[in-house]
């Protein structure tokens, strides 16, 4: 009696090799070019955030920022903003910064 199972045929482990080769590069080249676009792509936004920043920095008045900044850090405008904000009332703000002179600017 012969044992008659099945057995893959040379053809067949041949196709076999092949499409399991084809896939694995497929997915390897896939995964390269990932790498290589999500690369160029971060480089891409950080130089277009750092040039928004030049660009922001070359119109704008630091004197003005850094005045702003004092008052805004000040325990004064933040009672007064915590003020205005429970009393949703903008307005004690605009008063406050008019009265430091910042408003206009």
């Amino acid at each position: 009696m012969s044992n008659s199972k099945p057995r893959f045929s040379f053809g067949k482990k041949m196709y076999l090799f092949v499409t399991i080769t084809v896939l694995v590069v497929a997915l390897g080249i896939a995964g390269i070019s990932f790498l290589i676009n999500a690369g160029q792509i971060d480089q891409y936004y950080k130089q277009l955030t750092s040039s928004c920043a030049k660009c922001f920095a070359s119109f704008v008045d630091a004197d003005f920022f850094r005045q702003l900044r004092t008052v805004a850090e000040s325990d004064e405008y933040q009672e007064l903003r915590d003020g205005a904000e429970e009393a949703d009332d903008e307005s004690v703000i605009e008063e406050y910064l008019t009265e430091k002179g910042l408003w206009e600017e």
